[in-house]
């Protein structure tokens, strides 16, 4: 699998088609227009904290990646020119055996429930497999129900614990 050139076109389930693709370094703008329309609310459970942009440093680590120890997908419409609507990534964790990854998400919120963040983690996952990684973790704000259950409804064997405030999940590939 060639995770550099990874592009696939879906159908969220009002109909809408968007395109699931790797993440490019030239998306910055694209991400950086994407975090300034997201609401408050969304910002903090993904981020954990008030947050109203990326940094240039943050930025650049979500939009230059390795593709070896980190994979990150981004969900656009095919307009011209596209618009971000929502992303993921996972990140290897470096000397844990066996090998973790964890994993993160963000959808605009005109976009959730429709099925992206399932398709999301779907496509992390097989990403994730193919290069060894048996288990993706995540934190979670107890409050993100909606992210929870996709966690649940994913097929994957889950296991959680609360601990500090956050839930801790662990998914077998």
């Amino acid at each position: 699998m060639d995770l550099r050139s990874y592009a696939c076109s879906f159908t969220l389930k009002n109909g809408v088609e968007i395109t699931l693709r790797a993440v490019r370094s030239d998306d910055r703008e694209r991400l950086r227009t994407a975090i300034a329309r997201l609401e408050p609310g969304t910002l903090y459970t993904r981020f954990f904290g008030i947050k109203k942009e990326l940094s240039e440093t943050e930025l650049t680590a979500a939009t230059d990646v390795d593709f070896d120890e980190v994979f990150a997908l981004v969900a656009v419409l095919s307009s011209n020119p596209e618009i971000l609507i929502g992303g993921g990534r996972y990140v290897r964790l470096p000397g844990v055996v066996p090998a973790e990854a964890e994993v993160a998400f963000m959808v605009e919120e005109d976009y959730q429930g429709l099925g992206l963040a399932s398709l999301i983690l779907r496509e992390l996952s097989a990403a994730a497999k193919a290069a060894g990684v048996e288990y993706f973790i995540a934190e979670v704000m107890p409050s993100n129900a909606a992210m929870l259950s996709v966690f649940r409804r994913s097929g994957h064997p889950m296991s959680s614990r609360i601990d500090g405030g956050v839930v801790h999940v662990r998914l077998s590939l």
